[in-house]
């Protein structure tokens, strides 16, 4: 009798098994396709435009809205380290950054040109329009703009 319950025991967690296996790997393919059908398209640039949510793409007018994520740097280089430190939560990084006048702040409403974005690195290199730093080309990150 117990060799019967050692049985059906090994078999319910068999199929136990099965089920997690199955639902990981079900999650992991809804994860992947949400990326590839946010992140296509790409031009000779290899910069990855993606038109959603009011996001601008390369050519387009927009406007900085996000007061959150106004921060701009003039190299890339700088924006990702800028990006880095945020992600790191290290602000006295930041902090330093704006300091030593790698970071810019870019006031909420101010217009600009966007010339290239990267949707995976959230990066859009804009060209200001208006304003004190009107001219100035900067990386600023890609959802802190909108195209209304």
């Amino acid at each position: 009798m117990t060799n019967k319950n050692n049985k059906k025991t090994n078999i319910i967690g068999i199929f136990v098994l099965i089920g997690i296996f199955v639902i990981i790997t079900i999650a992991i393919m809804i994860f992947f396709s949400s990326l590839n059908s946010n992140n296509s398209g790409s031009n000779t640039n290899n910069t990855i435009g993606v038109t959603s949510n009011n996001l601008p793409n390369p050519g387009q007018n927009a406007i900085v809205t996000d007061g959150n994520k106004n921060g701009a740097t003039f190299t890339k280089s700088d924006f990702t380290e800028l990006s880095n430190f945020i992600g790191e939560h290290n602000v006295s990084a930041v902090q330093n950054m704006i300091n030593d006048g790698q970071v810019v702040i870019i006031p909420t409403g101010t217009q600009v040109e966007v010339l290239s974005v990267n949707g995976i690195s959230d990066w859009a290199k804009v060209q200001i329009t208006t304003g004190d730093l009107q001219g100035q080309t900067v990386y600023i990150f890609w959802d802190a703009l909108n195209t209304n």
